[in-house]
């Protein structure tokens, strides 16, 4: 069965940005946009990740009030 998840991505910039995400060197799908919406898409990632990563850390020191 083939995974539902990518292992690569593959970023083009010209007159268009085009993101490639790869599976195994295998095109799985592709997202052509301006370079401003990568931009955009660059912040909303690091806004992301950073909430994602606060709300690790609030289970880890939950989880060890607990313990």
């Amino acid at each position: 069965m083939k995974s539902p998840y990518v292992n690569g991505l593959r970023i083009n910039i010209n007159e268009i940005v085009k993101l490639e995400f790869i599976d195994n060197n295998i095109d799985v799908a592709s997202v052509a946009t301006t370079y401003e919406v990568l931009k955009q898409i660059h912040i909303a990632i690091g806004q992301c990740i950073e909430n994602h990563d606060s709300h690790l850390a609030r289970q880890v020191e939950a989880k060890s009030k607990t313990n």
